[in-house]
């Protein structure tokens, strides 16, 4: 097996071979998805690196980096709510230890310092690449970031009776449905792509317009590049857009995105306007259906412990981040365990973010 890191942008060859890792992944995961990292390296362009490992000239593992003052990132941080680290679905563990072992051999060598956010804990390669890092002779601390909430069944049917059953939002369908003459749809594909998202973005800005966090989306120049976002995994096959119409406008709005046997549920919004219909959440139960019809079994909310996904969700698995560099990188050391003590103790979250964190950045 060998492995390497490579500082240039990558080659079509290489996104032909990554491509086809990718497909026969553990995880397929959808924020490394082929076509997003494409677009995710052309905004970035010069500051990539990319690790790759190969078997009798196979590729079995990868991860493309950014780096960041002086830091090297998962290049998927542009846009994700957790990041994976790239891995053939038949490496054994000894294989996975192996190519964990080569990555931490690699950037020692070219005296990486690394900050790697929102790492699943419920990987199954998390425990190998933990041990790689303890063994390595660098510094390698894990800090819990926030949570992803999920729902697991264990079938299609049992998550669509799960999502289906509130007798309260099928009432409020079946309003809907009789009083306002209601569609719901499902596009997989790029039907009427460009009004859907104007609509998407207009009711998302509408929705937060009164409140302390306006919509990111009045900047133009970020509804294209989630523009962008959504035309990437719509070539890698992953889209799926879930709707509630009413005449010619929509008022309820899904971005899902397909990642295995999971549906991630990745961003959503609704028309203020029809509250009382609870329209977010009557388009849970489409959406339910839709997954028991596809045979998926998990939904995925994604980055975060908002209250509404606990209406739902049965576990909630953390998300770290991974501190690694030499260990005579103090000023870095210093701040990874500054940031983790805080981050452990709940009651200190605000001082942090009031205090130490603008402090921080300054450093």
């Amino acid at each position: 097996m060998t492995a390497s890191i490579e500082y240039n942008k990558p080659t079509d060859q290489f996104w032909q071979q990554y491509a086809e890792l990718w497909r026969e992944s553990s995880y397929k995961p959808i924020f490394q998805s082929p076509h997003i990292l494409q677009f995710f390296a052309n905004e970035v362009n010069d500051s990539i690196a990319v690790f790759s490992c190969y078997q009798d000239e196979k590729m079995v593992a990868a991860a493309i980096f950014e780096k960041h003052q002086n830091q090297y990132h998962f290049l998927s941080d542009l846009k994700n709510d957790h990041n994976f680290f790239v891995i053939h679905r038949d490496c054994s563990t000894k294989e996975i230890e192996e190519i964990f072992s080569s990555f931490f051999q690699v950037t020692k060598g070219d005296r990486w310092t690394l900050t790697l956010h929102n790492q699943p804990s419920w990987a199954n390669y998390m425990d190998s690449f933990l041990r790689a890092g303890q063994n390595s002779g660098l510094f390698c601390q894990v800090g819990k970031t926030s949570v992803c909430p999920m729902l697991i069944e264990e079938s299609p049917s049992a998550l669509g009776a799960k999502l289906t059953k509130s007798k309260n939002n099928r009432y409020k369908m079946n309003r809907l449905k009789k009083e306002q003459e209601a569609v719901f749809e499902t596009f997989e594909g790029d039907e009427e792509l460009d009004l859907w998202m104007e609509q998407f973005f207009q009711n998302h800005i509408k929705r937060w317009k009164s409140t302390p966090t306006p919509s990111k989306y009045q900047d133009l120049t970020e509804r294209q590049f989630v523009k962008n976002c959504i035309q990437a995994w719509m070539e890698d096959h992953a889209l799926v857009r879930f709707s509630i119409r009413i005449g010619a406008e929509r008022i309820a709005f899904v971005i899902g995105l397909l990642q295995q046997n999971a549906l991630l549920y990745h961003s959503l919004t609704y028309d203020t306007s029809y509250e009382k219909y609870s329209p977010g959440k009557v388009l849970i139960v489409h959406l339910g259906r839709w997954m028991a019809d596809h045979n998926l079994s998990e939904l995925d909310f994604g980055y975060g412990n908002e209250p509404y996904k606990y209406r739902f969700a049965n576990v909630d698995p953390d998300l770290n981040t991974i501190y690694i560099s030499n260990r005579f990188n103090w000023p870095f050391i210093l701040k990874s365990k500054i940031v983790k003590k805080i981050k452990d103790h709940p009651g200190l979250i605000n001082y942090y973010r009031e205090k130490i964190k603008p402090a921080l950045k300054g450093s």
